[in-house]
């Protein structure tokens, strides 16, 4: 028996989520495993250790892919200096924003604003979106201090057409800090585990790949598994097969994140923007997130116009 234990959130944006999602949640109940990385205090070989202290039954091999904090994980990754605002909204039919992409506003590599269409949560009325903001941890208490309304003028100054998305947040408490972390497991496996997406590899979300290399990591789990006669080898060849992926994204990644702080750290409003000259290039369309709290008239560089940046990847 295999159990795949992930972040089972709706499975948004594409046809059929409710009935996927049933499915999903079906399936995690008949093998007594919860369906919910909350669910999850540890295991014990191979066997799940739940909140209410019970025991699932025995798997042959646990697929862990419950994200960034997962309880089964080894990874220790190095937290990153900057993080996001998240909430999530209604969407708004006719605001003129592409409902099937991600779209991103960006003032040089300091500030952005992001929309995100997440489509219709299992017996939901109406469609949702997620929107979010950069902003570096150590500025998170500044920002709350400031309220709600000076950001929504920041957010303006930036993206004025998206503001019917972001004027439905009215409390600083509907918006959640995502901080970020950066690292990634040696190996990626262990006996009868096998760990993908976040909980074998976290980087920032400059490049907007992670759900990507987590798909790419279930493929390649899934081919070595065929592949293979035995578990034990089809884990050296998942890991073998997703190694140098991995190593070249969380490079680059590491190479994104780095530009804004130490832009944060320079002087005066000379100080070059090295990212912004390809905002909206084919090939570095995802400038580094910065903090972003305060009015935009806090920087100490001339205004500048935000900058468009789409990005699509359309489901087959």
């Amino acid at each position: 028996d295999v159990v795949g234990l992930g972040e089972v959130g709706p499975l948004l944006t594409q046809p059929g989520a409710a009935d996927r999602q049933l499915s999903l949640d079906r399936r995690h109940e008949e093998a007594g495993a919860g369906g919910q990385r909350a669910d999850l205090v540890g295991r014990e070989g191979q066997r799940l250790r739940l909140t209410s202290g019970a025991l699932s039954k025995t798997f042959d091999l646990i697929v862990d892919a419950a994200g960034a904090q997962s309880p089964l994980s080894p990874l220790r990754a190095r937290p990153l200096a900057y993080g996001a605002l998240w909430g999530v909204v209604d969407w708004i039919d006719g605001s003129g924003i592409a409902p099937n992409r991600l779209s991103q506003r960006y003032r040089g590599s300091r500030r952005m604003a992001g929309l995100l269409p997440l489509g219709r949560l299992p017996d939901g009325p109406a469609p949702k979106a997620a929107i979010f903001w950069s902003l570096a941890v150590r500025e998170h208490a500044a920002w709350c201090a400031a309220g709600i309304a000076a950001w929504k003028r920041d957010a303006a100054a930036i993206w004025p057409e998206a503001m019917p998305f972001f004027d439905q947040i009215d409390d600083a408490a509907a918006l959640t800090m995502a901080r970020y972390t950066h690292g990634s497991l040696r190996r990626p496996f262990g006996k009868g585990i096998v760990h993908i997406g976040d909980a074998a590899h976290r980087a920032s979300p400059q490049l907007g790949q992670g759900a990507n290399m987590a798909m790419l990591d279930a493929l390649a789990l899934t081919r070595a598994l065929d592949a293979c006669p035995d578990v034990d080898g089809a884990l050296e060849a998942y890991a073998a097969a997703r190694r140098w992926h991995v190593a070249a994204y969380q490079d680059m990644s590491a190479l994104h994140a780095a530009v804004p702080e130490r832009q944060r750290l320079a002087a005066g409003p000379a100080r070059p923007d090295p990212l912004s000259p390809v905002a909206h290039s084919a090939v570095a369309r995802h400038p580094a997130k910065a903090g972003g709290g305060g009015p935009a008239a806090a920087d100490p560089r001339p205004a500048r116009p935000a900058h468009p940046v789409t990005w699509s990847n359309p489901s087959s």
